[in-house]
């Protein structure tokens, strides 16, 4: 509450907007900040009308003052309601979002909190990946190339027409910035604000404006977009492969096998470094891809199950 009162002091240019207190300490600092204001309910002290005098005009007679004080706490008022509807809106989208994709979508335009753009849209899901579900956020990304938000003819891809979700995951990956960074380690970059659905043409185009983005990016990695793409592919079955519990560690892939499947896929049927290829499967062996979000819950059932554990010994 605080840190809410003092921005909103801050942007209309109050005292008390700028002052540093202790955020740890909520009450001593919401006592301090109201003591710095000198403002209490139906308290008037010299302090506040020596303000007023200075921040109105000096024909401004003490009715008029007293309406100007008014105005200013009716806007901390007013700003405040429509930051907390704003929030309330956003988590209701967010659930709606998680039980349907599109259904969340149209309630965020609705709502103000992103347009019917592709462009837009693209931001607000980079923007918010960290809030919303990110097996749906994968789901939008990789939704057919014809697919449309609106179901109409003639309309312009860009603003919902057949090919907006494709457009969105273009504008999407094109903020992505994978400039000096290792294949693997963009991979990782890239797969960290959502989750790859589980079909293999979903993954197809994804993965292909991933190639297209990090060669364009890195000229001297990969001689073409394609082959970028072919290892892309290749080293998201990789992690699968190294890191399901459900395959037995006989039955995964080793060095040599992920060497020879990628024979062959550079220019002319030229094979990429053996070095370049190793350091990629020690990297991924020693460190998954993983959603932060499927980190914690792991760690959460590990220290459950070492708690459970400790108490039944005693």
């Amino acid at each position: 509450l605080v840190v809410i009162l003092r921005s909103f002091l801050k942007s209309l240019d109050l005292p008390g907007g700028d002052d540093k207190f202790d955020e740890n300490d909520g009450s001593s600092s919401l006592s301090m900040l109201r003591q710095n204001l000198k403002l209490d309910i139906g308290e008037t002290t010299a302090s506040i009308d020596k303000y007023r005098i200075k921040r109105v005009p000096s024909g401004m007679n003490a009715l008029e003052k007293e309406d100007s004080s008014e105005n200013v706490a009716e806007k901390i008022v007013v700003a405040f309601d429509k930051k907390r509807t704003a929030q309330q809106n956003f988590e209701i989208g967010v659930v709606k979002f998680t039980l349907s994709p599109k259904s969340g979508l149209s309630f965020f335009i609705e709502n103000g909190f992103v347009e019917l753009d592709a462009q837009d849209m693209a931001r607000f899901l980079y923007e918010n990946s960290e809030k919303l579900d990110k097996t749906q956020i994968g789901e939008v990304l990789g939704r057919e190339p014809d697919a449309s938000f609106i179901k109409e003819d003639n309309v312009d891809p860009e603003r919902g027409g057949k090919g907006f979700f494709l457009r969105v995951l273009h504008h999407y990956v094109d903020k992505m910035e994978f400039t000096g960074l290792s294949f693997d380690e963009s991979i990782r970059l890239f797969l960290s604000g959502f989750r790859l659905p589980g079909e293999a043409q979903k993954i197809d185009r994804i993965m292909e404006k991933f190639a297209e983005r990090f060669t364009r990016q890195n000229t001297d990695v990969f001689p073409s977009a394609d082959t970028a793409f072919i290892l892309a592919f290749s080293v998201i079955m990789l992690n699968t492969d190294l890191h399901n519990p459900s395959i037995k560690p006989e039955r995964r892939m080793t060095l040599e096998s992920f060497i020879r499947n990628n024979k062959g896929i550079s220019v002319d049927g030229g094979d990429l470094p053996e070095d370049f290829l190793t350091g990629i499967f020690n990297r991924i062996k020693e460190k998954p891809f993983s959603l932060k979000e499927d980190d914690e819950a792991r760690e959460k059932v590990s220290k459950e199950s070492s708690r459970d554990m400790f108490e039944s010994l005693f």
